[in-house]
């Protein structure tokens, strides 16, 4: 068919040819316009081109897609404009999802004022209500910050979002109000506003001496009016009435939660909408939960006309303006709507619209009012009869609560006696006896409703038989593998007989609990095995953060050999190498010679994977090691294939350097074994020869040591010259950079003004990746890359999150990042040369070929000096002896700057947090602008002993 077109004219003047279907087919707005009034063109001149042109793409490809924050607002405002219902949905859709995954101020910021904007200038509710919503639970108070330390820019409409926002932070706003009154002389209207729409009585009961100090000082500004006076002290009298109140009634404190008989009495006298309203008049129903489940029942034997249903909604919202009635939470009518639509009855349609409406109605229902609180724990008391129900709870009046041998809560007491049933609150202390909760007088039944979710419950077979039926909720909320088991494929039962029944029991409390507390040493491996086999990932990573703890706590042998079972366990049978490597970094600084000791006594029980481990556990214990090697060696007749393997991997030259006799004795008791084959003398005489010529490819080194640790034109020089990732690449194959700490930081560089492709970023990782293969390039450390993470993750700059994701990538590349080459050095003392131009720069530091030093005057070290000329700076090793007279250190001629990469520390304050930077100045100034008080903390060497560790490097 022929393809009529129509145009659509720009703001600059430019006319695009548009198919006339494409435009009618999405927008009831253009059929409007091209078929009923028959119009040839349109003009879209309030919008930008770009966007506009955006739009019909977006038109003609049905889909929304993945969009710059930048076009979201012009998109949206366009779908809205022109009434193209799928792309305004989708873009609902697109914004909420930013709002799950929001995690930083500047996200939260950009959400906040797309949302007002749409709240205001298109007059719709519904994604500042999602707002809410989801940002109810997150940490607000940088955003709360950011927009109400100057609350007359402010809208009124803003002001109401922040207030919600707010939740129970009553101290954070009264801080807040007290920082827009400091210097003023009057009450202005934002701030009358903000004190109108506050919970005056909650910020008296909370934190009452700040609420007075408030108080306080709006009396004492200078030029406030009678007027605005009588307004505050209006305020003040209601507050103090509201408190009174509630002082009376928490001395009535409502303790029954639940009675079945009164539920059935009440169920009975419901028979109409018009009963629901006359019920909840006589305060016999004080809750919209209640009234939703009245609902349900009313709307079973009888259908409401639709004046019935506007009368019975208007007398709802009455009653919750005055506060008496709980409103209902958003999440619990969307559950049930959910639900009703798959239902057959004809009046489900109505009863949805109904509840739809419901949850549109700010009245009657709220975001951020209620807490749900998930049942913590079930306990019999006695059996068939009653239970006790726990929850843990902390309750705005007990925020400051200190207790910290139990968690704030409280628990009901469910009984049944004959046909009744009861639910009440437990406030005698001897309830509470080990339960792990501790109850304040604060809490009240009055405020609580109770849901009970029918459980569809599934089998758990264990090996012994014996079969548990357990929550099918439970199971598939915190496991994929049990949701593709129960959902998916529709199974009833699953069989786990590859576990112990108790390790099985216990790993469903936990999924229960929803954390991992403190468990013993002999469960932690069937737990984490269990964690991972049904993809359990908080679980997995709680076990993995329970045994990072014991890492770093651990000293005895017997926990050190546990660590390393468990380690090389997970890394061998689970292929998870992440807890071997995070062992490795934690023990570096340990004595591990006892571990060392207990396995490689006796290589040949050992697999190669857990040599691999203790290699790098071995650290610079070059005598250790030969002298387990030959404690191997005696009384056999050959080499063993675990001892061929462990002196294939072994850092040989640096056994020879460090201890040539004890080395040679090694190598002469290996010629001796009487059955030894050629072809395992011809591996060992191969080692010795590559040993040989490395050690004089090392002592020739040595004779060129390198004293010159940097000189700041040539840096400058090194910066300019790299502009893109391949210019880095370049630096380190003409040898212009032997460290991966100096290419981390020409990253940072190269980033500020030019982002490599996803294609640039691997070629670049693969090309270091086989310059450190060659043993040419010092490997960077996991720590000082996870301080530039961290700090860059508070960055505003577009470029960051891809600079963050490079940067972790290489962390976790062990050809490039390193727990245990690198010895983290801190300056010992800075002494100044000549004002202003020259210091000097004194370490501490035994390198291993000193190792046997004797010297005790002074510690082994050595010192660089820092000195300024001109337009040039430079740093050098100090190698004359004067230098190091009367300085407590002495110098070996094993040094050499080559090895090592020079670094400051600062700190800075964003967002009320510390922030921790490393490097050069330049790079954190522009990455992090928003700091400003950064201070100095430390002066550092990072310095390569990869040439002396006991193992060789991969």
């Amino acid at each position: 068919m022929e393809d009529v077109t129509v145009l659509i004219k720009l703001k600059t003047g430019e006319q695009l040819v548009v198919p006339e279907d494409l435009l009618i087919s999405n927008s009831p707005v253009f059929k409007r316009l091209f078929v009923d009034l028959k119009f040839d063109e349109h003009v879209i001149d309030d919008f930008s081109p770009d966007s506009v042109r955006h739009f019909l793409t977006l038109l003609e490809n049905g889909s929304l897609g993945d969009i710059e924050d930048t076009m979201f607002k012009e998109i949206h405002k366009l779908g809205s404009a022109f009434e193209v219902d799928w792309l305004r949905e989708s873009c609902r859709d697109w914004l909420r999802d930013k709002m799950k995954s929001a995690s930083s101020k500047e996200d939260k910021l950009y959400l906040f004022e797309e949302c007002c904007f749409i709240k205001d200038k298109l007059k719709d509710e519904v994604l500042v209500n999602d707002l809410v919503e989801v940002f109810t639970h997150k940490d607000n108070s940088p955003l709360l910050r950011h927009y109400l330390s100057d609350m007359s820019k402010l809208e009124e409409s803003q002001i109401d979002v922040l207030l919600q926002l707010g939740g129970g932070h009553v101290q954070l706003f009264l801080d807040i109000i007290l920082h827009n009154l400091r210097g003023q002389n009057t009450l202005g209207p934002k701030l009358k506003y903000v004190l109108d729409n506050m919970n005056l009585a909650a910020c008296c009961e909370i934190n009452e001496g700040l609420y007075l100090e408030v108080i306080d000082t709006i009396a004492e500004l200078s030029d406030v009016s009678a007027a605005d006076l009588r307004i505050v002290n209006k305020l003040i009298t209601n507050t103090v009435k509201l408190v009174s109140t509630r002082k009376e009634e928490k001395k009535e404190r409502a303790t029954l939660m639940y009675e079945s008989q009164k539920q059935r009495e009440l169920l009975r006298s419901c028979k109409t909408v018009t009963d629901i309203t006359s019920a909840v008049t006589k305060n016999l129903v004080t809750s919209m939960f209640v009234v939703i489940e009245l609902l349900l029942w009313v709307f079973l034997k009888y259908t409401p006309t639709s004046e019935e249903q506007q009368i019975f909604i208007a007398n709802l919202a009455k009653v919750c303006s005055n506060e008496r009635l709980q409103k209902v939470s958003p999440q619990y009518l969307h559950t049930i709507i959910s639900a009703l639509k798959y239902s057959n009855l004809e009046q489900s349609e109505i009863l949805v619209t109904l509840l739809t409406e419901m949850k549109h109605h700010d009245k009657l229902c709220t975001n951020n009012e209620n807490v749900i609180i998930k049942r913590h724990k079930k306990i019999m008391v006695t059996e068939g009869r009653e239970w006790k129900h726990l929850y843990k709870f902390q309750h705005p009046l007990s925020a400051s609560c200190t207790q910290s041998d139990s968690k704030c809560g409280f628990i009901l007491r469910y009984k049944t006696q004959e046909d009744n049933a009861t639910l009440k609150l437990c406030i005698d202390k001897e309830d509470y006896t080990e339960s792990g909760i501790h109850f304040h007088d604060v809490i009240s039944t009055q405020d609580m409703h109770w849901l009970a979710m029918e459980d569809v419950t599934v089998l758990i077979k264990l090996k012994t038989g014996e079969k548990l039926a357990v929550s099918k909720d439970l199971l598939i909320s915190n496991s994929p593998v049990f949701k593709r088991l129960f959902v998916d494929l529709k199974f009833d039962e699953h069989v786990i007989d590859d576990f112990s029944p108790d390790s099985v029991r216990y790993f469903l409390t936990l999924l229960e609990n929803g954390s991992l507390g403190d468990i013993e040493d002999n469960m932690f491996k069937e737990i984490h095995k269990l964690g991972s086999a049904f993809e359990v990932d908080w679980l997995r990573e709680s076990c993995r953060e329970w045994l990072r703890d014991k890492m770093k706590s651990a000293s005895s042998k017997e926990d050190k050999l546990y660590l390393f079972e468990e380690c090389c366990f997970i890394k061998d049978k689970l292929k998870d190498e992440v807890l071997v490597n995070d062992l490795v970094e934690v023990f570096t600084h340990k004595d591990n010679s006892p571990l060392l000791r207990h396995y490689l006594s006796d290589m040949s029980k050992l697999e190669e994977s857990q040599i691999d481990v203790l290699l790098q556990l071995g650290g610079g214990h070059v005598q250790l090691f030969l002298d387990i090697i030959l404690h191997n060696l005696r009384g056999q007749n050959t080499l063993g294939p675990k001892l061929k393997y462990v002196l294939d991997n072994m850092n040989l030259a640096a056994c020879c350097e460090i201890n040539e006799g004890l080395y040679l004795e090694v190598i002469d008791t290996i010629a001796e074994l009487s059955d030894v084959s050629a072809a395992d003398l011809r591996i060992v005489y191969k080692l010795i020869t590559n040993t040989v010529k490395l050690v004089s490819t090392r002592k020739e080194e040595k004779k060129e040591r390198a004293t010159l640790m940097y000189e700041s034109q040539k840096q400058r020089e090194l910066l300019r010259s790299c502009k893109t990732v391949t210019d880095i690449t370049s630096a380190v194959t003409k040898n212009l950079v032997t460290s991966m700490f100096v290419v981390i930081e020409l990253l940072l560089w190269v980033f500020l003004k030019y982002t490599p492709t996803s294609e640039e970023q691997q070629i670049f990782i693969a090309n270091l990746a086989k310059v450190c293969s060659n043993e040419r390039l010092q490997k960077v450390s996991p720590q000082y890359l996870h301080t530039i993470i961290s700090a860059l993750k508070y960055s505003n700059l577009e470029q960051s999150e891809i600079l963050v994701t490079l940067l972790t990538e290489m962390k976790h590349h062990d050809k490039l990042c390193t727990n245990n080459e690198n010895v983290i050095i801190k300056r010992h003392k800075k002494i100044m040369v000549t004002e202003g131009r020259e210091w000097k720069h004194l370490y501490k530091f035994q390198h291993p070929l000193s190792a046997s030093c004797t010297q005790s005057d002074s510690k082994c070290g050595f010192i660089l000096r820092y000195k300024t000329q001109e337009d040039n700076a430079t740093l050098k090793l100090c190698i004359d002896k004067e230098d190091y007279t009367e300085s407590g250190i002495h110098f070996h001629d094993v040094i050499s700057t080559q090895d090592m990469h020079w670094y400051p520390t600062h700190t800075g304050t964003c967002e009320g947090k510390q922030i921790t930077v490393v490097g050069c100045k330049w790079w954190w100034k522009d990455w992090l602008p928003q700091i400003t008080d950064w201070e100095f903390t430390g002066r550092y060497i990072a310095y390569n002993v990869c040439n002396y560790l006991v193992g060789k490097r991969k």
